[in-house]
């Protein structure tokens, strides 16, 4: 077994005296005097372990604050988004308001009154967004568990402090929102509206960079969430070397053997369960570390499984040369079980028959009986170690739990079975139990809660990004409304006036999707570098990213250009 320690400084500043001091503590009562050795131990303050702690061990399922990072940024990008949106659907209506603007500068209205009132508006609309965005929020938090991982109480939340940041913030929002669109209806004078000149009849590079910026980060997100998702697919349809299914597992045991063995026998006169083994280590759960010294006085240090009889029967395991443990030879409980990794990594040459000492408060000499083949003990984030079995039931070396291996036709009843045959053998402790996939399957909890969120914002992100793509498209299509018609009574067709709309903005999503690009390759190596079994970025997810955001954006512009295509060139030619 294992356990954390918790140290209190006397003086926090002595945590630098303390960490210089860690390596020979090591190598001394660690290592034996070897100083050849990785550091085992590290100091990390108590109010970071659930965000900044990524060690080998931990004491639950922890969060990661690069995550917070990447969602945060995330949640910027879209504020921004929704602004540039704000901005293009602004100056795209604003071709309906210029007439409005030259009267009120006609009858004496300033240009400072004009944006006032520009201003005005915005914040006014931002100030609505905000009130609907805080019954969202009240709405949705109940779901947050399902993302998150645990529930937020509201009352937790210090409103006083909150509600007037936030209110500034919308604020500042939408002035920042509303200077752009204020400043060019402002701008507009008289004379023009008369003569029917209008500013901004070419494409405004800013306005093409917002769109483009737009759909990078959409793309990202794409390809984000696809890499996120094709990881998880590969942690859990990995072969681990052993069955993780339909095992039941009763925890934190605290019995005797006598009471384990008559548990034992008496859960497998049910018809429904096929195996029980009873263990110190299972995969997933941590697992102790131990030095060994072989013949030729070499040492290893490998991770330790305390096991019974029917360990490899429970769990399904394969042997890749000799036995596992068994009843029939009295001597395998002074046997030893390695992993292939440990014979390869070792260069343990004919490893059946070799004797090895296992330091246990005092040496206990083992002899090797079998070698298991690799089976992933721990996450799909650490590489393989080498891993070593003893039999140890019966020596006081442990017992922290006992897995059933059950049918799936009756679960339920097998499962009522299990806890009534416990509380008759154990009245004293109580039923705690799980099942191996579940347990197993939440090491990646992290990733999976970061799939979903992924999935959300790209989902936004995209809708988000659409919905300012409509309204610019709407803003140019406008504008060339004439030259449709123009085009069409010279005999364009409707799919060619149409297109002609459209490529421009097909040609944004392009650019867009090619800026994505290298920056989703290197974002998600770095993050799969969490990983020692990872996906590879294969190309049909990128091409996949931008066909996706080339289609949406597509139908997206398309829906107001066939209409404008549509349209019939008298009315076309009176338009104004």
């Amino acid at each position: 077994s294992f356990m954390t320690t918790f140290v209190m400084l006397r003086n926090p500043t002595d945590i630098d005296l303390l960490e210089s001091k860690l390596p020979d503590f090591e190598t001394k009562y660690i290592y034996g005097g070897n100083s050849d050795h990785k550091p085992l131990y590290v100091t990390l303050p108590l109010t970071s372990i659930h965000l900044h702690s990524h060690l080998k061990f931990e004491l639950g399922n922890n969060g990661d604050f690069k995550n917070i990072i990447i969602f945060t940024t995330a949640a910027i990008f879209m504020i921004i988004i929704a602004c540039i949106n704000f901005m293009n659907l602004s100056t795209a209506k604003s071709l309906v308001r210029f007439k409005e603007i030259g009267i009120r500068k006609t009858v004496g209205s300033s240009r400072g009154q004009i944006l006032r009132q520009m201003l005005s508006e915005s914040v006014l609309m931002a100030l609505m967004a905000f009130f609907v965005s805080v019954l969202l929020v009240l709405l949705i938090v109940p779901l947050f568990p399902r993302f998150i991982g645990q529930s937020i109480p509201l009352g937790d939340i210090n409103l006083s402090f909150i509600l007037p940041g936030l209110l500034g913030f919308t604020v500042i929002i939408g002035i920042l929102a509303g200077l752009y669109p204020a400043v060019f209806l402002s701008s507009v004078h008289p004379a023009s509206i008369v003569k029917g000149m209008r500013k901004g009849g070419r494409t405004s590079p800013l306005r093409m960079g917002l769109v483009v910026f737009q759909f990078v980060m959409s793309i990202f997100l794409i390809i984000g969430t696809l890499t996120v998702y094709r990881q998880l697919h590969l942690i859990q349809n990995k072969d681990l070397g052993f069955d993780k299914e339909q095992v039941l597992v009763i925890k934190n045991l605290r019995t005797d053997v006598m009471k384990v063995e008559t548990l034992k026998q008496r859960l497998l006169q049910h018809p429904e369960v096929l195996a029980v083994s009873a263990s110190g280590n299972l995969p997933g759960k941590g697992n102790a570390r131990q030095w060994l010294i072989t013949e030729d006085r070499d040492t290893l240090l490998m991770d330790i499984y305390v096991t019974d009889y029917d360990y490899q029967e429970t769990l399904r395991m394969k042997m890749a040369e000799g036995r596992f443990f068994s009843r029939e030879f009295t001597t395998d409980t002074a046997g030893f079980i390695l992993n292939a990794h440990a014979v390869e990594v070792h260069g343990i040459q004919n490893p059946v028959g070799k004797r090895l000492a296992l330091f246990l408060g005092r040496p206990v000499i083992l002899t090797v009986i079998g070698v298991v083949e690799d089976f992933h003990f721990e996450s799909l984030h650490q590489p393989m170690t080498s891993l070593g079995m003893v039999y140890g039931i019966d020596k006081g070396w442990g017992i922290n739990y006992i897995s059933v291996r059950m049918r799936t036709e009756e679960m339920r009843s097998t499962v009522q079975f299990i806890e009534e045959t416990w509380k008759d053998v154990n009245p004293s402790l109580p039923f705690d139990y799980s099942f191996l996939d579940d347990e197993y399957g939440s090491l990646y909890a992290n990733e999976q809660r970061t799939g979903k969120v992924a999935a959300l914002f790209c989902v936004l992100a995209v809708a988000v990004s659409c919905l300012g793509l409509f309204g610019l498209s709407n803003f140019m299509i406008e504008r060339r409304t004439k030259e449709i018609g123009i085009r069409k009574v010279m005999g364009a067709s409707r799919g060619n006036a149409a297109w002609l709309l459209s490529q421009k903005f097909i040609l944004w999503v392009a650019l867009a999707f090619i800026l994505a690009t290298p920056l989703a390759v290197y974002v998600m190596n770095r993050w799969l570098r969490n990983f020692a079994y990872r996906i590879s970025l294969d190309v049909w997810i990128f091409l996949f990213a931008g066909l996706l955001s080339l289609t949406v954006a597509f139908f997206t512009v398309s829906i107001r250009a066939f209409r404008a295509a549509s349209a019939n060139p008298v009315e076309s030619l009176r338009y104004e």
